[in-house]
């Protein structure tokens, strides 16, 4: 089974237990699964800055969309 096919399976079981669910129990419900995103981010975020080392070049993307290029002094 595809991660696609799986992803549809598990909403399809999901779907009727949301229709079921007040507003009140779909916010909390909503800032749980942010919550979990958020932290999801912060650890990639941590795994990736944890492969930096002193004198590596890295570039990142600005606001304004423009590369910068930069060495990481740690």
């Amino acid at each position: 089974m595809s991660e696609l096919d799986n992803t549809t399976a598990i909403i399809r079981k999901f779907e009727p237990l949301l229709e079921g669910l007040t507003y009140h129990k779909l916010t909390i419900l909503n800032k749980m699964v942010v919550g979990r995103i958020r932290l999801m981010h912060k650890a990639g975020t941590l795994v990736s800055m944890s492969k930096i080392h002193v004198g590596d070049r890295v570039s990142w993307d600005g606001t304004d969309g423009v590369s910068e290029l930069g060495l990481s002094l740690a």
